[in-house]
C-alpha cells in the first residue's frame, strides 16, 4: 500500500493491488470484502482514444483477473460503467452477471425515484415547482423504473430552484458531438423527430457498446441510451437477442444540451449571429424582427445548398430551428424526398408569439420569374392548407407565412 501511495511500485505489484487490498481487508475484518468499481470503462475508453488501448487492456485484464477470479478474500464485486463489459478485459472471468439499462433489476438504484424527489419538494415547500422539475429533469428509463438525475435535482434546489442544465456542467459532453459526427442523414432526421419530443423506432444491440464500434448505428444508439442522452420508452426483445425500441430525448435539460451542440455543429449553415438574433427576437416577442431574421435564416441555409447537400441543408435548418426555438415552439415538418419540397410549421406555446409557417418549392432550373411565381404559389398553398385556421384554434395572434422557391442557391421568398 505504501509503495503504491508513494509511486514506488513495480508493474506486477500494481496488477496485484486489488487482490492485495481485498486480502488485507479480509485478514483484518475476518470476512469477505465487497469491491465496488465505478466508471470502470473510463481508462479503457481513454486508452482507445489516445492510442494506448493494448497497454491499458493488458493491465486491466491482469488487474481484474487477480482481484476477482478465484479470490477467496472476495465476497462479491459490483462493477458499473457505460460500455458493456469489455471482452478484452473480462474474457477470463467467470460467473459474471450483466445488467443493462434495459433490464428491470436494480432500475430504482440508478437515480432518484419520484417518491424521493417529491420528498425533497415537500421539504422545501416547493410544490409549485413540480411541473418545472418534471419538464427539466424527468425521466430516465432503467428497465421499468423511471428515475431522475440526482445531480441535477440536488443542484436545482441548491440553486434556489433555477432550471439550468446542471448535467452539462459536469463535463464537456463529447457524447453528443460523437453522435452528431457519426450520424448519417437518416439519423439526423430521427434526431429532428426526437427534438420535437416524439419517439422513433430503432434496433438496439446493447451488447455492442464498445470503444471501437461507433460506426454501427445500432451500437451508436445503444451508446446514447446507456449514457442517458436517449431513453427507451419501450423495448421489445427480439429472437436474436437485440431489442426494437421506441426512443426519445428524456427531458428539457438534455434537449437544451443537444441544442447547443447542434448550433455549433451546423454553424456553416446557421451563423451564430443569426441564431442569436432569432433567439433575442423570440425573447422580446418582437414579431417584425423575428420575421426578418427567419427570412435571413432561410436565405442563408439555402445559400449553403448544393445538389449533393440538399438533405443536409434541410436537416440543418430544421435541427437549427428546433435548437433556436427551444421550448417556446412546437415544430412540425414534412419533407418530400423525391421533389425536395418541404413544409415547416412552428406553433408557439405562448400566446404572445406568432406562428411561423414555411412552404418551399424546389426546381432544378428556373428563371427569376418562375421562382417568383412558385414562391407565390407556395405562399398560397399555406392558406389553402388552412394552417392559419389551426393557428387561430391554438389562440395565436398571427402567423408569419413564408413561400419559398429555390433552384440551387437562387431563391425567392414571398412573405405574408
Amino acid at each position: 500500500f505504501t509503495k503504491i501511495l508513494t509511486g514506488r511500485y513495480s508493474p506486477d505489484e500494481l496488477k496485484n493491488s486489488l487482490f492485495t487490498l481485498t486480502k488485507m481487508l479480509h485478514d483484518f475484518y475476518d470476512e469477505g470484502a465487497v469491491v465496488i468499481v465505478d466508471e470502470y470503462d473510463t481508462p479503457i475508453s481513454a486508452g482507445f482514444e489516445n492510442g494506448y488501448y493494448d497497454d491499458v487492456t493488458e493491465f486491466f485484464t491482469a488487474f481484474y483477473y487477480e482481484g476477482l477470479q478465484e479470490n477467496r478474500n472476495l465476497r462479491f464485486a459490483f462493477i458499473a460503467g457505460i460500455l458493456t463489459l469489455v471482452n478484452d478485459v473480462f474474457k477470463d472471468i467467470s460467473n459474471m452477471k450483466v445488467n443493462t439499462v434495459l433490464d428491470k433489476r436494480y432500475g430504482d438504484y440508478f437515480g432518484f425515484t419520484w417518491d424521493e424527489v417529491e420528498g425533497i419538494v415537500n421539504y422545501y415547500d416547493a410544490e409549485v415547482k413540480e411541473r418545472e422539475i418534471k419538464n427539466w429533469y424527468s425521466v430516465y428509463q432503467f428497465g421499468e423504473s423511471e428515475v431522475y438525475n440526482p445531480w441535477s435535482v440536488i443542484n436545482y434546489f441548491n440553486d434556489e430552484c433555477r432550471p439550468l442544465a446542471y448535467w452539462e456542467m459536469t463535463g464537456n459532453n463529447d457524447v453528443i458531438n460523437k453522435f452528431l459526427d457519426k450520424s448519417d442523414l437518416d439519423m439526423l432526421e430521427q434526431l429532428e423527430i426526437m427534438m420535437q419530443t416524439k419517439n422513433v423506432s430503432v434496433r438496439i444491440d446493447i451488447t455492442a457498446i464498445s470503444p471501437d464500434n461507433d460506426e454501427d448505428p445500432s451500437a451508436l444508439y445503444s451508446y446514447m441510451i446507456a449514457t442517458g442522452y436517449f431513453k427507451a420508452v419501450r423495448a421489445d426483445l427480439q429472437f436474436d437477442g437485440d431489442y426494437m425500441c421506441d426512443i426519445t430525448i428524456p427531458n428539457r435539460e438534455i434537449s437544451f444540451m443537444f441544442g447547443k451542440k447542434i448550433l455549433v455543429q451546423f454553424e456553416p449553415i446557421i451563423p451564430k449571429a443569426t441564431a442569436m438574433s432569432v433567439r433575442e427576437a423570440i425573447y422580446r416577442a418582437d414579431t417584425e424582427s423575428l420575421r426578418q431574421h427567419i427570412y435571413n435564416l432561410i436565405v442563408q441555409t439555402i445559400a449553403f445548398n448544393s445538389p449533393e447537400s440538399d438533405r443536409v441543408f434541410y436537416h440543418g435548418l430544421v435541427l437549427g430551428l428546433c435548437s433556436m426555438l427551444g421550448n417556446r415552439y412546437h415544430v412540425l415538418t414534412n419533407c418530400e424526398q423525391e421533389t425536395g419540397n418541404f413544409s415547416i410549421e412552428m406553433m408557439p406555446l405562448e400566446v404572445r408569439l406568432p406562428g411561423i409557417l414555411i412552404q418551399t418549392k424546389r426546381v432544378t432550373t428556373g428563371s427569376s420569374e418562375q421562382l417568383e411565381a412558385l414562391a407565390r404559389f407556395a405562399c398560397k398553398q399555406i392558406t389553402n392548407k388552412q394552417y392559419e385556421t389551426e393557428t387561430k384554434q391554438r389562440y395565436m395572434q398571427q402567423a408569419l407565412k413564408y413561400g419559398v422557391a429555390y433552384s440551387g442557391t437562387a431563391i425567392r421568398i414571398i412573405l405574408e
